[in-house]
Formats: structure tokens, sequence, C-alpha cells
């Protein structure tokens, strides 16, 4: 998958080859894209820095965090979102959770 589908833009020069995306900074390997949305944590610039330290090609953030060297994009999760359809085309569209206290076999099934 092309970077510039993945962030559903015109990019030019970042229109290369994506083999891995991740919003885990600290699985990311050499040439990552790594995507962050500031409300999913309380240390934002901690991830950046781990990030960038294990060799992320990109880093996606939403505007909250914009810096050097950032891409900004409204909605960080779209992005992770377009990668796991990309990757895993035959997974199902919802996946639904049952939770509580009793009763969750039974619903389930």
């Amino acid at each position: 998958m092309k970077l510039s589908e993945l962030l559903a833009a015109n990019l030019g020069s970042l229109d290369v080859d994506v083999t891995r995306v991740t919003d885990d900074s600290r699985l990311v390997q050499p040439g990552d894209v790594f995507v962050l949305d500031s409300r999913l944590g309380s240390k934002p610039a901690e991830y950046i820095a781990m990030a960038r330290s294990k060799g992320a090609r990109l880093i996606v953030a939403d505007p909250a965090l914009a810096g050097p060297g950032i891409h900004v994009a409204e909605n960080p999760g779209l992005i992770l979102s377009r990668w796991a359809k990309h990757t895993f085309p035959r997974q199902p569209q919802y996946v639904t959770g049952v939770t509580g206290t009793n009763g969750k076999t039974s619903v389930a099934w």
C-alpha cells in the first residue's frame, strides 16, 4: 500500500510503499509509520521520541501534536482503520463484545 493511499492525500515525495503501521511506539521497527492520537495517551512526547529513536519513517498525529517532522491528520484513527482494512481484508466489518457478570456465554452463543 502506498503512503498516499493510507493518508488519502497526494503527498508527492511521501508516495512510498508502507510495510507496517503501528500505534505502539514500543513496537516500531525501522521504516514503520507511527500513528499517535493525543487522546489515547498521557505522554505523547515520549511516544514520539521513542518512535523516532527506533527508526519510524513517518509520524502521524492529530493537530494537537503538530510539530517538526510530524504529519498532521485530523483523524489518526482513520489511518489505522485503513491500514487494518488493507492488511486484513476478510475480517468482519463489525466486532461485538459481550460484557457483564452473568450470562455472557449464553448470550454469545
